[in-house]
Protein backbone atom coordinates (compact mmCIF):
# COMPACT_ATOMS: atom_id res chain seq x y z
CA UNK A 1 0.00 0.00 0.00
CA UNK A 2 1.17 3.44 -0.98
CA UNK A 3 -0.15 6.48 0.59
CA UNK A 4 -0.27 9.78 -0.90
CA UNK A 5 -0.63 12.13 1.91
CA UNK A 6 -0.93 15.84 1.60
CA UNK A 7 2.04 17.50 1.89
CA UNK A 8 3.04 20.76 3.75
CA UNK A 9 2.95 24.17 2.52
CA UNK A 10 -0.42 23.15 0.94
CA UNK A 11 -2.10 21.97 4.03
CA UNK A 12 -1.00 22.09 7.60
CA UNK A 13 -0.42 19.63 9.90
CA UNK A 14 -1.52 17.22 11.47
CA UNK A 15 -3.42 16.82 7.71
CA UNK A 16 0.09 14.52 6.73
CA UNK A 17 -0.04 12.60 9.53
CA UNK A 18 -4.19 11.93 9.79
CA UNK A 19 -3.82 10.66 5.95
CA UNK A 20 -1.40 8.10 7.24
CA UNK A 21 -2.53 7.03 9.82
CA UNK A 22 -6.08 6.32 8.39
CA UNK A 23 -4.44 4.95 5.43
CA UNK A 24 -3.07 2.32 8.02
CA UNK A 25 -6.03 2.25 10.02
CA UNK A 26 -7.90 1.26 6.77
CA UNK A 27 -5.69 -1.66 5.92
CA UNK A 28 -5.75 -2.69 9.02
CA UNK A 29 -9.35 -3.33 9.47
CA UNK A 30 -9.83 -3.70 5.71
CA UNK A 31 -6.94 -6.90 5.30
CA UNK A 32 -8.96 -9.63 4.63
CA UNK A 33 -10.63 -8.01 2.09
CA UNK A 34 -6.87 -6.89 0.92
CA UNK A 35 -6.17 -10.35 1.01
CA UNK A 36 -2.65 -9.39 4.09
CA UNK A 37 -2.09 -10.45 6.87
CA UNK A 38 -2.44 -7.63 9.33
CA UNK A 39 0.51 -8.30 11.44
CA UNK A 40 2.53 -8.36 9.01
CA UNK A 41 2.93 -4.98 8.16
CA UNK A 42 5.80 -2.55 7.34
CA UNK A 43 5.91 0.94 7.60
CA UNK A 44 8.27 2.47 5.91
CA UNK A 45 9.35 6.07 4.41
CA UNK A 46 11.84 8.43 3.82
CA UNK A 47 12.89 12.17 4.45
CA UNK A 48 9.50 13.53 5.87
CA UNK A 49 8.26 10.30 5.10
CA UNK A 50 10.54 8.95 7.64
CA UNK A 51 9.24 10.49 10.30
CA UNK A 52 5.79 9.91 10.13
CA UNK A 53 6.67 6.30 9.78
CA UNK A 54 7.79 7.02 13.63
CA UNK A 55 5.27 8.96 14.66
CA UNK A 56 2.25 6.90 12.86
CA UNK A 57 3.90 3.54 14.48
CA UNK A 58 3.94 5.10 17.77
CA UNK A 59 0.56 6.39 17.63
CA UNK A 60 -0.78 2.94 16.44
CA UNK A 61 1.37 1.06 19.44
CA UNK A 62 -0.02 3.34 21.68
CA UNK A 63 -3.60 2.70 20.33
CA UNK A 64 -3.42 -1.30 20.44
CA UNK A 65 -2.06 -2.14 17.39
CA UNK A 66 1.08 -4.54 16.21
CA UNK A 67 3.07 -3.22 13.31
CA UNK A 68 5.59 -5.87 12.36
CA UNK A 69 8.46 -3.21 11.79
CA UNK A 70 9.42 0.21 10.70
CA UNK A 71 11.95 1.32 8.84
CA UNK A 72 12.13 4.82 8.75
CA UNK A 73 14.53 5.99 5.86
CA UNK A 74 17.07 9.14 6.88
CA UNK A 75 13.84 10.27 9.05
CA UNK A 76 13.86 13.72 10.03
CA UNK A 77 14.14 13.63 13.58
CA UNK A 78 14.92 16.80 15.18
CA UNK A 79 12.31 19.71 14.75
CA UNK A 80 13.29 22.73 16.54
CA UNK A 81 12.11 26.42 16.12
CA UNK A 82 15.67 27.88 17.04
CA UNK A 83 18.77 28.89 15.37
CA UNK A 84 21.02 26.30 14.77
CA UNK A 85 24.61 26.78 14.03
CA UNK A 86 25.50 25.96 10.15
CA UNK A 87 27.56 23.29 9.16
CA UNK A 88 28.21 25.19 5.25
Amino acid sequence: VTVEYRKTPEVEYPTPFDDCYEAVEYTIKNAAKLKINPSSLVLTGDSAGGHLTLTVGMHLANNGHKIAALVPLYPMTQIVTGNLPSYT
